[in-house]
């Protein structure tokens, strides 16, 4: 999987699990919470959080 064939917010898993930790280490994506990330690294946080509610809290129920 290339890095642009992420979403701005993605839920990772163990078929992506080397994928993502590699691409953590090299700064291309950004950690929100457990097995949550984005690849938007401009905005906060709180921004990118704000942004994509609707989406975060659809991908949180798949961790229940």
């Amino acid at each position: 999987m290339l890095l642009n064939q992420f979403p701005e917010v993605f839920l990772s898993n163990k078929k992506i699990a080397n994928r993502v930790a590699r691409e953590l280490k090299k700064g291309n994506i950004r950690k929100i919470s457990a097995r949550l990330y984005t690849t938007n690294l401009k905005d906060s946080r709180i921004q990118t959080i704000s942004a994509t509610g609707p989406i975060i809290s659809i991908i949180s129920l798949k961790l229940l």
